[in-house]
């Protein structure tokens, strides 16, 4: 069997590969996204979620969806390694990273608001307990 053959073959496939992971990042980043707004118009409607859950459900889809995306860029600079490859590929992974950071940060804050809300909640609902039973 011929190696360059074999290697021609592993390099297909692994550029298959790599679309199809990118593929199924953006896929969960639609539906994560489409989930959120239908999210958001359900809550408009009062069912009880807030919209700070519904930006964490947001932001959670698309922490997982820039992963995969990472992941398909990292496989084709495998495949194809020049310095044109790696300089691209530092500098999405620099921008994803930061936008991940920055997603991250912002559901870590929005969580403390909805541990909040709930406190306050729990604490009205104590007291509304007290006033009636005394």
């Amino acid at each position: 069997m011929n190696p360059s053959i074999f290697i021609e073959g592993i390099q297909t496939i692994s550029m298959y590969a790599a679309e199809l992971i990118g593929l199924i990042g953006v896929v969960i980043m639609c539906y994560g996204t489409l989930r959120g707004f239908v999210a958001y118009i359900r809550s408009i409607k009062s069912t009880g979620k807030t919209i700070t859950k519904v930006r964490v459900d947001i932001a959670q889809q698309l922490s997982l969806g820039f992963e995969f995306l990472v992941g398909k860029d990292i496989i084709e600079t495998i495949i194809r390694p020049s310095l044109d490859q790696l300089l691209i590929l530092a500098f999405i992974v620099l921008i994803r990273t930061m936008i991940a950071y920055i997603l991250s940060w912002e559901m870590k804050e929005a969580i403390k608001q909805i541990e909040h809300e709930v406190n306050l909640h729990v604490g009205a609902k104590k007291q509304e307990e007290k006033a009636e039973s005394t």
